[in-house]
């Protein structure tokens, strides 16, 4: 297996992989890429919209040396035939089932074929199913019987919401990993290496922001300011010293001015504008 603990190059396509486009600033994720290929029949990714599931799940394909065949999830891939026919298409390289024109075959047909298709091809394969929650209790249990009897096959699936993967009843058909919420978050380390900062510092960008549960440090942010004390104020150009500034976060208030504004005269016998009126 490659290792590859740098950004991601942007792409569509690895190999014969067809994969999700994502940004070519996002971390590599060693950890979790283990945890990918721990080899259990059937991991499930947990997490909610805008976790990094995808991201997750590209960049560990992208060092994999597994086939791997993704296939994102729609409504109208919910249903058991058509989630057996769109497999099928992806399996056999026929392209996207989104949005396909072919016509969903029999459910019996559709499992059967690719139950075939599997017992055929003994390469490594990993299956890949992104937002899978959608997919209703039928579709599941028969794709979780087919995956089930070929040895060779393995199945990621990610969810972003309780769904029939989390039934009991598919523990009795394969032996499941479970990838938490915690485990997408950002480790200490990672943290560090995205954002190219010490130890202490990445410790309080993980406690401040739970390990980015809701995304990615792709941009480092602004460094803190570093803390005052007693700060008496500095010296203009001239050596003149200047009033001391004000504490609070590093944020100065802004205040109404009080008084006339000398700039704002109007209306006849020069009667001034007091200040706070509006224009």
């Amino acid at each position: 297996m490659r290792t590859w603990g740098g950004t991601m190059p942007a792409f569509g396509a690895q190999g014969d992989k067809r994969l999700p486009r994502v940004s070519a600033h996002v971390i590599g994720r060693p950890r979790v890429n283990a945890a990918l290929d721990d080899g259990a029949p059937l991991t499930l990714l947990r997490g909610a919209a805008g976790s990094g599931k995808t991201t997750v799940l590209v960049g560990w394909a992208f060092t994999s040396a597994d086939r791997v065949v993704w296939l994102t999830v729609t409504p109208a891939l919910a249903t058991s035939a058509a989630l057996a026919a769109a497999l099928l298409r992806v399996l056999s390289g026929a392209g996207e089932a989104v949005g396909s024109p072919h016509p969903a075959p029999d459910v019996g047909e559709g499992w059967s074929a690719v139950a075939q298709y599997l017992c055929d091809h003994e390469e490594p394969l990993v299956v890949v199913l992104d937002d899978a929650a959608a997919l209703d209790r039928d579709a599941v249990f028969d794709l979780c019987r087919t995956v089930a009897v070929p040895a060779h096959v393995r199945l990621i699936v990610a969810t972003n919401r309780p769904s029939p993967f989390d039934s009991d009843g598919i523990a009795l058909v394969l032996d499941t990993a479970l990838i938490s919420p915690e485990d997408l978050a950002f480790d200490t380390d990672e943290i560090r290496r995205a954002l190219d900062v010490d130890e202490d510092t990445a410790v309080a960008v993980r406690e401040t922001t739970g390990g980015f549960r809701g995304g990615h440090p792709c941009r480092r942010p602004p460094r803190p300011c570093p803390r005052r004390h007693g700060d008496r104020g500095g010296r203009d150009g001239g050596g003149r010293r200047l009033p001391p500034q004000p504490h609070g976060g590093g944020h100065l208030r802004r205040r109404r001015p009080r008084g006339p504004d000398p700039d704002q005269h109007h209306g006849h016998g020069g009667s001034a504008v007091g200040a706070g009126s509006e224009q």
